[in-house]
C-alpha cells in the first residue's frame, strides 16, 4: 500500500514538473512575441556620416533602435576606404546595412561577400546622377560604350602620370548635397526599414515625413537665391555639383582631388588657362582636404577660393545636415553675390 501510494506521488511529482516547465516555456515564448509586437528595434549600420544622420532622424522614437556608423572616424574619401577588423565586427550583428550607393562604397562586395544575406538598403537607387562631366545622367550603367571606356582608360593613365586625380568612375554619388535628391533618399531609407520592421512602420513614415520637410526648407532656401553675374566655377572636387546645379552655376573645370594629390606644373597651367579665358573668379574647394593648391591658383590669377563642406563628417546630431547646407547656402551667397 505504502509502495502503491509512494508511486503516485512520484508520478504526480513528475506531472507538476512537465506542467511548471512548460508554463516556464510558454511564458518565454508570450513574452518574446510581445517584444516583437510592441517593437524592440533594429540593429541598423550606416556605410557613412550623411547617412546616419538621415537615419537617425528617420528612427528617432523607436525604443532599443541602434544605429551605428561605419566609418566614425572616416579621414579622406570614402571611395578609398578600407574595412578594418572592427568595421566586420560592427556587421557580424547587424538588422540590415543603409549605403550611399552610386558607386561610393568600393568596398561593398567585401561586405557582401562576407555577409551575404545581410540586408542593403542602397539610398540612391532609382535617383538621376550627375555624371563626372557635371551633365544629368539616368541611373543606368548599361549605356557605356566602347570609345567611352578607352577614353576613361586613356584619362586614369595620364592621371597616374602627371597626378593623382580621384577617380569615382562615370557617375558624382555625392547626391545628399542636393535637398531635393536627399528627401528622395530619406524616403528609400524609410521605405526599406519599414519593410524589415512593419511593427514601427508607422513610425517611420511619420519622421519621413518630419524630416523631409525640414531639408524642403533648405531646398526652397537655394531656390530663392538671386541671379548672379557669372556663371562658371572651378571646383576641386566634385562633391560640390550637386549643390551649384540647383542654381544654374555651371562647372568650368572640375578635379577630383584627394588629399595627398600634387598637380604636375602641365594640369596647373591648364587650370589657370581655363580661368584666364573664362574670367573665372570663384573657386570651390572642401572642407576634408587641404585647399593649398586652390590658394596658389588664386594668388597667380586673382580668383578667390572658398570652402565649403560636404557633410561627410561631424557631430552626434540629427539636424547636423540642415546646419551644414545652411552654412553652404551662407558661403555661396558670400561668394557669388558679393
Amino acid at each position: 500500500m505504502k509502495s502503491l501510494r509512494a508511486k503516485k506521488l512520484m508520478i504526480l511529482a513528475a506531472i507538476m514538473v512537465i506542467v511548471t516547465a512548460a508554463s516556464t516555456i510558454l511564458t518565454k515564448a508570450l513574452n518574446t512575441t510581445g517584444e516583437k509586437e510592441h517593437g524592440r528595434g533594429l540593429k541598423v549600420v550606416t556605410s557613412f556620416y550623411p547617412l546616419y544622420i538621415a537615419t537617425k532622424n528617420v528612427t528617432e522614437g523607436i525604443e532599443d533602435m541602434t544605429v551605428v556608423n561605419l566609418m566614425q572616424n572616416q579621414q579622406g574619401c570614402l571611395h578609398d576606404y578600407q574595412l578594418t577588423t572592427d568595421n566586420m565586427r560592427t556587421l557580424e550583428n547587424a538588422d540590415v546595412l543603409i549605403i550611399n550607393g552610386a558607386g561610393m562604397e568600393a568596398f561593398l562586395g567585401d561586405i557582401q561577400k562576407n555577409y551575404p544575406n545581410l540586408p542593403i538598403i542602397d539610398a540612391s537607387e532609382g535617383i538621376d546622377l550627375l555624371t563626372v562631366t557635371g551633365e544629368v545622367h539616368e541611373h543606368d550603367h548599361a549605356h557605356e560604350d566602347e570609345e567611352e571606356e578607352a577614353h576613361e582608360h586613356d584619362h586614369a593613365q595620364e592621371d597616374e602620370e602627371e597626378g593623382h586625380i580621384h577617380d569615382h568612375g562615370e557617375y558624382n554619388p555625392h547626391v545628399w548635397l542636393d535637398p531635393a535628391r536627399y528627401k528622395q533618399q530619406i524616403t528609400t531609407i524609410a521605405e526599406g526599414l519599414a519593410r524589415l520592421d512593419t511593427a514601427h512602420a508607422a513610425i517611420y513614415e511619420r519622421n519621413e515625413s518630419a524630416y523631409k520637410s525640414q531639408v524642403e526648407e533648405v531646398r526652397q532656401e537655394l531656390a530663392d537665391l538671386p541671379p548672379f553675374d557669372y556663371d562658371k566655377v572651378i571646383l576641386f572636387h566634385n562633391s560640390m555639383e550637386y549643390l551649384l546645379q540647383q542654381i544654374g552655376v555651371e562647372v568650368a573645370y572640375c578635379l577630383n582631388l584627394d588629399g595627398e594629390t600634387s598637380l604636375s606644373a602641365g594640369q596647373i597651367a591648364e587650370i589657370i588657362k581655363e580661368i584666364q579665358e573664362n574670367d573665372i573668379k570663384v573657386l570651390f574647394s572642401e572642407e576634408q582636404y587641404s585647399d593649398e593648391i586652390a590658394e596658389r591658383i588664386g594668388e597667380q590669377t586673382g580668383a578667390k577660393g572658398y570652402v565649403f563642406d560636404s557633410l561627410v563628417t561631424g557631430g552626434d546630431h540629427k539636424d547636423a545636415y540642415i546646419t551644414g547646407m545652411r552654412h553652404n547656402i551662407k558661403l555661396l551667397k558670400k561668394a557669388l553675390y558679393q
